[in-house]
Formats: C-alpha cells, structure tokens, sequence
C-alpha cells in the first residue's frame, strides 16, 4: 500500500468486487493443479520470474519450474511479493524484452 497506493487499492478492489464463491473455485482449482511431471515437455523457452517475498509461489517453486523445463530460466524479482507486473512494473518490461527480443534487434539508444 505505501509504494505505489493506486495500484493497491485497484487490486484490493478487485479482490473485493470478485464473487467469492467464484474466486475460492478458482483457488481450489489452482491448489489442485500440479503438472510439474510434464515440464519436460515444454520446448520453447521459458522465463519464471518469482518475486523475492512471494508466499504463494516461493523462490524455491520458481526454481524447480525452470529446472524441469529443458530451456528454463530463473530470476528472482527483488523488492516484489506475488504480483510482479504491478510491484515492479519496470523491472517486469525489462526482463521480458531482454528475453524475448533477440539482442541484436533491439532499438540503439
């Protein structure tokens, strides 16, 4: 709430506004899925980004994610909990350009 209020209030907001029945489903549905066994067969490269104070999906989880995909990458996104892209937007964008765009066709500065 302190770092960026707006953000936080938006997304308490949605918490709120969601049915509850609804939004405990999806967490149900959520706990129960575990596909960890056929990571292997993933053949495009992957990015898991995990902030450094996620509870939900702990640095740990994000590890063993992007271990068992073949070309799986790991990042720890400091200063962030669960919600990377609203945390720490910037440091989202930059890694997601740095891995999805080749280096060679990036705009020169």
């Amino acid at each position: 709430m302190e770092g960026d209020p707006e953000t936080a209030t938006a997304l308490r907001h949605s918490l709120l506004d969601a049915d509850r029945f609804g939004y405990a489903a999806v967490c149900g549905a959520l706990a129960a899925f575990d596909v960890r066994d056929r990571l292997g067969e993933i053949r495009q490269p992957v990015l898991v980004a995990t902030g450094e104070y996620d509870q939900a999906t702990p640095i740990n989880l994000g590890e063993e994610i992007a271990a068992g995909v073949p070309k799986g990458q790991f990042v720890t996104i400091e200063q962030c909990a669960h919600l990377p892209p609203a945390e720490q937007p910037a440091a989202v964008a930059e890694l997601m350009i740095n891995f999805l765009v080749p280096p060679y066709s990036r705009p020169v500065d």
